[in-house]
């Protein structure tokens, strides 16, 4: 959809364009992406001059120069907006869970680990609100994960459920480090370690969600 999604954009949306070369650029007849993509490179050299080479490839999303990040992620998160509302909680859960094994699976691949975890809920006439909690121990693991999600959900969903048409999780703020393990509850840490080591396996070879945790 590379055309569908550039020809429309403005041209100063393309990389290196300011606001007085927009109006250069205007000015010489060239108002939206597409309006470079319609003529041939000579042609562009005559009209543009310098200009014409970068603006020829990035119109064309042609662009060499290495992608670099001066930041790491703040937060990993899924999300998913329902065609009809869900009118009860044992409906919802089983997208918390696939969105914290997605979120785990993330995690693990960025070797970063979670510190908390909050759930955005929308319900009712598009009323929004999020629950948030902080860990105990910082994991990349997905079931711990979904455990602080659902008890987030199941704390708001006991007080004053409403029917869900949006529900999420996010995993905020992150840690980067080598090992994530906490000095108590490492057999289990290294349960949940292992099963997600085999699901990761068998996702890697077979496709996204070719196996998943059944519930919990």
């Amino acid at each position: 959809n590379l055309r569908a999604t550039l020809d429309p954009l403005p041209i100063d949306r393309i990389w290196g364009v300011g606001p007085a070369t927009a109006e250069s650029l205007r000015r010489a007849g060239f108002h939206t992406i597409a309006d470079l993509m319609a003529l041939e490179l000579p042609m562009l050299r005559r009209r543009l001059g310098d200009r014409a080479d970068r603006l020829y490839r990035l119109s064309r999303g042609i662009d060499d120069r290495p992608v670099t990040s001066d930041r790491r992620a703040k937060s990993i998160g899924q999300e998913q907006t329902f065609g009809v509302n869900l009118n009860h909680p044992d409906a919802v859960r089983p997208f918390l869970l696939q969105q914290s094994e997605q979120i785990g699976r993330r995690l693990r691949r960025a070797g970063a680990a979670a510190v908390g975890v909050t759930v955005k809920i929308r319900f009712g006439g598009f009323q929004t609100l999020t629950r948030s909690c902080t860990l105990d121990t910082a994991t990349d693991a997905s079931y711990p994960l979904y455990q602080s999600a659902r008890t987030l959900f199941d704390r708001w969903a006991v007080e004053a459920f409403s029917p869900v048409r949006l529900i999420g999780v996010t995993a905020c703020p992150l840690r980067f480090s080598g090992d994530q393990l906490s000095l108590f509850g490492q057999q289990q840490a290294l349960r949940h370690r292992r099963v997600d080591a085999a699901i990761d396996a068998i996702n890697d070879r077979f496709g996204e969600r070719a196996v998943h945790r059944a519930g919990g």
